[in-house]
């Protein structure tokens, strides 16, 4: 059960960060809200241009 937890809090940060890109924020302050690394959030961008 606490794995299902994790998971459904890691796709929250998932598409807050979704939102924060969105808006345009700066990379760092998308780093500080969400608490992903660098590499998720850009992973993330990629595949909302694509």
């Amino acid at each position: 059960m606490e794995k299902g937890k994790q998971e459904g809090r890691r796709e929250e940060k998932i598409e807050v960060a979704k939102k924060l890109i969105e808006m345009d924020l700066i990379m760092d302050k998308i780093i500080a809200a969400t608490g992903l690394k660098k590499e998720k959030i850009e992973e993330i961008r990629k595949k909302m241009l694509n």
